[in-house]
């Protein structure tokens, strides 16, 4: 790269899409060293993990540790957070999936109005000691 990386003001104007080789803001921002703006674009939305043209992310591209380490907090949790959100989704699936079962079996009505039972009488009583837990996992 035979130029230099362009400061703030310049990463603005290419906040509307990519460069010709893939780069979008948070790219120059890495490039130019510049943890602020790199943690202003990570707030706003920017995605750590875009690959660019040639397959690298941002962080394959940054100037200093403290861009580096943002950078990779950033995608950690990015990745966390996509991964959390495939879980629920998971769990949303089986729920329904329990659900038809016991509406195929005529015990769904049945089956709410104990859980809605429990969980009132849960709101209720203090929360059981830990004997009480093991006593009724052994049951």
């Amino acid at each position: 790269y035979g130029e230099k990386a362009p400061g703030v003001n310049s990463v603005a104007r290419f906040a509307a899409g990519t460069s010709k080789e893939g780069f979008t803001p948070i790219f120059y921002a890495a490039l130019s060293g510049e943890p602020e703006t790199c943690r202003v674009l990570v707030e706003r939305g920017a995605d750590p993990l875009f690959l660019d043209a040639m397959g690298y992310n941002c962080a394959n591209y940054s100037k200093g540790m403290v861009v580096r380490q943002i950078l990779r907090n950033e995608q950690i949790r990015v990745e966390k957070r996509q991964e959390a959100l495939r879980l629920i989704a998971q769990a949303d699936n089986l729920v329904e999936e329990y659900r038809g079962w016991l509406a195929k079996a005529g015990l769904l009505e049945a089956r709410e109005m104990v859980v809605y039972d429990k969980l009132a009488e849960a709101a209720k009583a203090p929360p059981p000691e830990k004997e009480e837990w093991e006593e009724e996992g052994e049951a």
